[in-house]
């Protein structure tokens, strides 16, 4: 009985995380257009919603492009966020934070946003062509 107990909490908790990381894996692949948009350093901005102490283990390379730390729970109502046609590489560890900060910016009216991690990372996308 109480393997059955283990197994039945261990198969709810993988299904319940396939879920969480579901949207990042299902990201629709950006244009070629954003795609080139988030290339040009000079003008994207990576937005990091990682919680603080991630962002202060580390974070990406700021001589790349401006980076702004919004925690997820605080997008939505920062005064820190660019205008709705800069383009935005979002920033996560997994790529399940960035893809719901993605629908957010997008609700929200941004044209221009990216979700790093359907790319290959923000660090690679932008130093790809230096």
């Amino acid at each position: 009985m109480e393997l059955y107990i283990i197994v039945l909490i261990f198969l709810i908790s993988s299904i319940g995380l396939i879920f969480a990381y579901y949207e990042c894996f299902c990201c629709r692949a950006p244009s070629i257009e954003t795609t080139k948009a988030q290339g040009n350093k000079k003008n994207v901005v990576v937005i990091d919603v990682r919680n603080q102490s991630e962002w202060d283990n580390g974070h990406v390379d700021e001589t790349l492009a401006p980076v702004l730390h919004i925690p997820l729970g605080s997008l939505a109502t920062s005064s820190k966020l660019p205008s709705k046609d800069t383009p935005i590489l979002i920033h996560c560890a997994v790529g399940g934070r960035s893809a719901k900060g993605k629908r957010l910016l997008e609700g929200m009216g941004y044209t221009s946003v990216v979700n790093s991690m359907t790319i290959g990372g923000t660090e690679a996308a932008l130093t790809k062509g230096q």
